[in-house]
């Protein structure tokens, strides 16, 4: 594949992703999400009690770099995502592979 091909190809995947980030669907799953709200009031409770000790400069910069950092994991979540969604189709369409693998791991010890 030339660098070409694999510009084209992560140029596709980032316009992907960038849908999938704006989307109602991915929004919905933020806002109601109950682990993330629970950590989200934690992390607001702290950041209010940070910024009673901080100057207001140092407490924006400390909160753009924890909503930078959050934001960081997202891209890579759901490429993990995609790829194991594609690993359960192969394994769901070809089963007696899939066996064939698990065996041979056991015979080797690993599972």
């Amino acid at each position: 594949m030339t660098y070409t091909e694999k510009l084209n190809s992560l140029d596709i995947i980032d316009t992907i992703i960038c849908a999938l980030r704006q989307s109602d669907a991915f929004d919905s799953l933020l806002f109601t999400d109950p682990g993330i709200q629970a950590t989200q009031e934690t992390l607001r409770e702290l950041t209010n009690k940070a910024r009673q000790h901080l100057p207001k400069s140092l407490a924006n910069e400390l909160e753009e770099a924890i909503t930078s950092y959050v934001c960081a994991h997202i891209d890579p979540c759901i490429l993990f995502g995609m790829k194991v969604s594609e690993s359960l189709k192969e394994a769901s369409a070809a089963p007696s592979q899939y066996s064939a693998y698990i065996c041979k791991l056991r015979k080797e010890g690993q599972a």
